[in-house]
């Protein structure tokens, strides 16, 4: 089986068919642009009866080809169905960990502006500076 092409991947355009030697990052044509010992040339072009689309095509397949640099083409065929599962999982606690800190900074807006109220006792100003403490070793994490 023969390789593929090695990465880095790119969008671009050649300016110029017959000047190799510029290469302009996604100017006009989607096309992914490629290094070889000849110089720069172009590999493939996406669609450009849908110029959105074409673009985003484009993009993605130059992302997922330099992400998996390293991986075996045989490999990616084998074990990328595991894969999607996976990336279910992280794209859900991804959306927990988000609302999570908007519920923490709706949390620090709603105490901040309790803080000075004449009526807190010793003991939640207490609370208030030990809060305060860890507020920004835990803001920090997030």
């Amino acid at each position: 089986m023969s390789e593929h092409t090695k990465e880095p991947w790119r969008l671009g355009r050649l300016a110029n068919i017959r000047d190799f030697g510029e290469v302009k990052e996604t100017v006009g044509p989607h096309q992914i642009v490629v290094d070889n010992e000849f110089g720069p040339y172009v590999l493939a072009e996406c669609n450009m009866n849908f110029k959105d689309d074409a673009l985003a095509n484009a993009r993605r397949i130059v992302a997922c080809v330099n992400a998996c640099e390293q991986m075996e083409t045989e490999w990616l065929e084998e074990y990328a169905k595991d894969i999607e599962p996976a990336m279910k999982s992280h794209h859900a606690l991804r959306q927990q960990r988000d609302k999570l800190r908007d519920a923490w900074k709706a949390a620090c807006a709603f105490i901040d502006s309790h803080a000075a109220d004449p009526d807190i006792t010793s003991a939640m100003a207490s609370n208030y500076a030990e809060f305060m403490r860890h507020r920004a070793e835990i803001e920090a994490s997030l």
